[in-house]
């Protein structure tokens, strides 16, 4: 059974291909056309998919689609009545005429086979199938989790309607408990208040997440009453504060908003105290209103493991507060948590379907994008002015140079899926440096002072670091930094003591776990610092050629593409020539 998973025309468009329950690709579509969180249709992402399988399009036993448009077409409708005139703004454009309108949106989805077969092909044996949304989101979380049975949540801004949804995972089987509707969203309001506070809104909440640590919750009882979700209480969104329930593209919080906090802040303007207030009790809110989720999903199940997925699933701080109040034993996240990742759910969900049921047991991987190496490399650093070198102990090489307190961009292999760098697209540097965050944040990435970097540490290690000894392979749980190991990675610890950890093993990557132990046996620390090999409003850099660009347009020291060692010129070639010795001399290609 072979299943071509494809979510479009929404944020963080995707696809992904698995065959007999095996997942073979899967990549967003901004990886190709370069623009960030892109709604395009991914004929990029689909084309790599069916290239990576080896397959056409009349092949594909079934392509999978991750919406039903018409599921509960007739409760949007009646909202769109009801909200009359103010919804009819839905119908036009956004302001950056990117989103269209719902009717678009969802005819597009609906005639999306004609856009496939015309250009891939024609495939008069394959169908074409809609799942729900939410259905693939917890598909792509439980189906490749190392939980034969789990609760699952999958918390999203909005799915065809629903907007949270409760399941009980058991074998290949998912099964619905509960759901929460529009407008009752913890996604939205967490997005609306991520516009109020000037950031944009399906792409920014990571910061507001980050500024947070920086604040007070002085705004708790406010936000509660917006969203509420205390104490265990289901969501209840306060819709005279919002517009999101009737304009899914504009302004999602209304005028009132501002009685409450004061007026909203100027996009690209220095968050100010309140702003980092109203982020810190947005945030307490937040975890409290997921904890109160979870807790319930668990009393239903009777299970203390936990699949998430979702956007919200993204806020890796709520995450992290699951494991440190105990709420749950074990959690499992996929790594594109996202709408991308509903691609891989959908694939998920068609392969179960053909396979009647059948689950076979794998270890997921999320290095499932395009590779890494080029042979052209070399040319295309010569073109651009650059040093270039064949080295030998890659890792050894490059562990010395963090250690020396160069930063070094990391591409090897195949890409990470979802929009966390695990350690085949990264930019690495030295923790024990507190400046290096300062120096990342504003010479490297180009990006707000408050973001925090993540330290990736090697698996067996995880308990001298961090409070809570729990695997997190793809960086989506924030945790508490034991206090002995913050002195000891400074540049990787937040303003409130804690850290977005990934946890690294050599069953997870075994490059990156050998060069993170390797820098270990160098320095006693084995922790890198680590994030996304991009400049700011970039995606992940997909190719060498993207990674080059990096380098050249930032303060970057080093890229490691493969065992090619790449730099700007004159003073670092005495550096390089001092570490590697005389071992690399005749491989050099230095132009």
């Amino acid at each position: 059974m072979i299943a071509l998973g494809i979510h479009a025309y929404t944020h963080d468009s995707a696809a992904a291909l698995v065959r007999d329950g095996e997942v073979v690709a899967a990549a967003e579509e901004e990886r190709f056309n370069g623009v960030k969180h892109t709604d395009a249709f991914p004929s990029g992402a689909i084309g790599f998919c069916l290239e990576r399988a080896g397959i056409g399009l009349d092949e594909v036993d079934e392509v999978a689609i991750s919406w039903q448009p018409w599921f509960k077409l007739p409760k949007r409708a009646l909202a769109f009545v009801r909200h009359l005139p103010r919804s009819l703004v839905s119908l036009g454009p956004s302001p950056d005429g990117r989103i269209r309108g719902n009717l678009e949106i969802w005819n597009q989805i609906r005639i999306l086979p004609r856009a496939v077969t015309r250009l891939f092909g024609p495939a008069p044996r394959t169908r074409f199938r809609y799942y729900r949304h939410h259905d693939c989101h917890a598909a792509s979380a439980f189906l490749v989790s190392p939980f034969a049975s789990a609760s699952i949540l999958s918390c999203d801004a909005c799915g065809e309607w629903d907007t949270t949804a409760l399941y009980h995972g058991k074998g290949a089987s998912l099964h619905l408990l509960e759901s929460e509707e529009m407008p009752d969203s913890v996604g939205l309001v967490y997005g609306a208040l991520t516009q109020f506070l000037g950031f944009k809104i399906k792409s920014d909440e990571g910061k507001v997440m980050a500024l947070a640590a920086l604040g007070e919750p002085r705004f708790r009882a406010d936000v509660r009453r917006l969203v509420g979700g205390a104490n265990g209480s289901r969501p209840r969104v306060d819709t005279r504060f919002f517009r999101f329930h009737f304009d899914t593209k504009g302004q999602f919080y209304s005028d009132r908003m501002a009685e409450l906090f004061g007026p909203p802040a100027r996009p690209g303007s220095e968050p100010d105290a309140r702003d980092r207030d109203l982020a810190a009790s947005l945030q307490e809110v937040t975890e409290e209103a997921m904890i109160g989720l979870v807790r319930r999903l668990c009393e239903h199940t009777g299970l203390d493991s936990l699949c998430l997925a979702g956007g919200v699933a993204l806020n890796s701080k709520a995450n992290g507060r699951l494991l440190e109040d105990g709420v749950v034993r074990s959690l499992f996240v996929q790594p594109a948590a996202n709408d991308a990742g509903t691609a891989l759910g959908a694939a998920l969900l068609a392969c179960r379907q053909g396979s009647r049921g059948a689950r076979a047991p794998r270890r997921f991987s999320p290095f499932l994008g395009p590779g890494g190496d080029d042979a052209d490399t070399p040319g295309w650093a010569r073109e651009l002015g650059l040093s270039c070198r064949t080295i030998p102990d890659t890792t050894e090489v490059v562990a010395e140079l963090l250690a020396r307190g160069e930063t070094v961009g990391w591409h090897q292999g195949r890409m990470e899926f979802g929009p966390r760098a695990l350690g085949n697209r990264s930019i690495l540097a030295d923790p024990r440096r507190a400046e290096m965050k300062d120096h990342l944040n504003a010479r490297v990435k180009f990006r707000e002072p408050f973001r925090p970097f993540a330290p990736a540490v090697l698996d067996q290690a995880r308990a001298e670091y961090f409070a809570v000894d729990h695997p997190v392979p793809h960086m989506t749980a924030v945790l508490l930094v034991r206090p002995a190991a913050r002195e000891r990675i400074p540049a990787a610890v937040h303003a409130d003591g804690t850290a977005r950890v990934q946890t690294c093993g050599r069953e997870d990557n075994p490059l990156f776990a050998d060069l993170i132990a390797a820098f270990g046996r160098r320095t006693g620390v084995p922790v890198l610092l680590n994030t996304s090999l991009n400049l700011s409003r970039m995606p992940i850099a997909a190719t060498p050629r993207q990674s080059l660009r990096c380098l050249v347009e930032s303060d970057l020291d080093f890229l490691c593409v493969g065992d090619l060692l790449v730099w700007k010129k004159d003073p670092l070639t005495q550096l390089v020539d001092e570490i590697t010795g005389a071992r690399t001399a005749q491989a050099s290609v230095t132009p």
